[in-house]
């Protein structure tokens, strides 16, 4: 992304370079390489007035590029555009641009959980992560470093066929925040973070099934959460696993997300040794928390069962092991 001497507003990619003017960055097609750029200096600028622009290199780990997260993408250019301008943005202004970018732009409908998870982490740390106010907590886990992997399997499907899905669980959800609002007596509430348990459990028979449901899941989600948090600080992964397992099948049987192959992809991960838990992200992908000795060898086997249940996107479905690490940061 250059600076503004260029006159014309018209972006243009050429052997996988864009370039573009801040003054009237044009509203990029879907799809079009270097759009990031373009919504990040847009949000940018609409919000400091930025002038500068920059020349730089995006690096992402393949797993954000298969499975279409956007949000280290978005991250990073909003902070990279920033400093260029002489703009120190906290990790909290950082994910909060990045909130207004995929509503106003993107439209990825991409997690507050994911935003906050690229800002805040702590290597050696869980995060703890209010969705309401994007605030984050980060917990330190044992002494002498993470005695566990992290497991990403990618399913090989595209995030893009299960959007709709996700709009109109959203929808179901705000429905039902709106009418527990009123039930409880309090006003049309917005989300179901801003309605408090107490009023879902008396007032949850008067709703509709399919949105008792959803709203039913939220509420055991944030339960879990607090459990999972405690559990994390007394080092037991056994109880964490089995609430990332509940997790996983709440989102499938009561929040209804969640495509045929994921879910049995799902089955097969939790049927391997070695593996605490098994977490499902909304979109096509899981993460699994497994034993340190857990191997490369063992994820092949996941990928070779999960071929011979569903071989169309099996051909692209990976295995990738990380550990914990640092968030958003200029280093």
């Amino acid at each position: 992304m250059p600076n503004d001497e260029r006159s014309g507003s018209t972006a243009r990619t050429i052997h996988g370079i864009t370039e573009f003017s801040l003054r009237e960055p044009e509203d990029p097609a879907r799809g079009r390489t270097g759009r990031y750029a373009v919504w990040a200096a847009r949000t940018l600028r609409d919000s400091y007035g930025i002038e500068a622009g920059f020349t730089g290199v995006l690096s992402l780990p393949r797993i954000s590029v298969e499975a279409g997260g956007h949000t280290a993408e978005s991250l990073l250019l909003l902070t990279a555009s920033a400093a260029v301008n002489g703009i120190e943005l906290s990790q909290k202004d950082a994910a909060g641009l990045a909130k207004e970018m995929d509503s106003e732009y993107t439209k990825s409908l991409e997690s507050p959980a994911l935003r906050a998870i690229a800002a805040h982490g702590r290597k050696g740390a869980l995060l703890y992560v209010d969705t309401a106010s994007g605030n984050a907590i980060p917990y330190p886990g044992p002494e002498g470093g993470d005695a566990f992997r992290i497991m990403t399997v990618y399913s090989g499907l595209s995030s893009g066929m299960l959007k709709d899905v996700l709009r109109a669980r959203a929808d179901e959800c705000r429905k039902a925040a709106g009418l527990l609002g009123i039930l409880g007596g309090l006003r049309s509430a917005p989300a179901l973070s801003h309605v408090p348990e107490k009023v879902f459990i008396e007032r949850s028979g008067k709703l509709p099934d399919e949105l008792r449901q959803k709203a039913a899941h939220f509420y055991a989600e944030s339960s879990r959460a607090a459990e999972g948090a405690a559990a994390w600080k007394t080092g037991d992964l056994g109880k964490l696993g089995r609430l990332m397992n509940e997790s996983t099948e709440s989102a499938f049987n009561n929040y209804e997300a969640g495509d045929p192959a994921v879910r049995s992809l799902a089955e097969i991960i939790c049927s391997m040794d070695g593996v605490h838990g098994c977490a499902y992200d909304g979109s096509v992908s899981l993460t699994a928390l497994v034993d340190k000795d857990f191997s490369e060898e063992a994820g092949r086997e996941i990928l070779k069962s999960f071929a011979e249940r569903h071989p169309g996107p099996a051909d692209k479905a990976a295995v990738y092991f990380s550990g914990t690490g640092d968030g958003l940061r200029i280093v």
